[in-house]
């Protein structure tokens, strides 16, 4: 690949090698940091030969190494957030098709919660006090115990499902 190295006017031999102007053009023209860096590693003998511009010297060629490896971490993390949404989404569905398979099973049993016929209601069992064990009451009394119930778990969805 061949770059135009004729952006900058700081002297004569900015005309001939890549310095900070051509980086900047070539940036803003869509070329990324990683692009130019390879280029440049590529034509070390086109590139700016100021001490400071080289390699380790704090200048451009460091700012470039810099830019490049923002851009790849960038790239990586937001390769990443797609791939989490994906996956999150996919959980998400997995979840509504268990919840929409949970709303077709029955949730009362009716013979459970009938009440006539010498039954009680569902949940409800009859407990014979000490008192009337004893038979010491003439006409026996009954306490009623009611287990603790559970919500069906269409209600606690709000699914509206009865």
């Amino acid at each position: 690949m061949s770059l135009d190295v004729s952006r900058g006017s700081w002297g004569p031999l900015s005309k001939s090698v890549f310095g900070g102007a051509d980086y900047a053009y070539h940036r803003q023209q869509g070329m990324s940091s990683r692009e130019l860096l390879n280029w440049v590693d590529s034509n070390m003998n086109k590139f700016s030969p100021g001490p400071k511009n080289q390699p380790g010297g704090g200048g451009l060629y460091d700012m470039m190494v810099r830019n490049a490896d923002t851009e790849d971490r960038l790239k990586l993390e937001a390769q990443r957030r797609k791939e989490d949404q994906a996956f999150m989404k996919a959980q998400a569905d997995r979840e509504l098709e268990a919840l929409n398979k949970l709303a077709t099973v029955p949730v009362y049993n009716n013979q459970s919660m009938s009440i006539g016929n010498n039954q009680n209601a569902g949940g409800v069992r009859s407990k014979a006090t000490d008192a009337s064990k004893s038979k010491s009451a003439s006409k026996g009394t009954y306490s009623l115990n009611r287990r603790t119930m559970q919500p069906p778990l269409n209600s606690i969805l709000g699914l509206g499902i009865q």
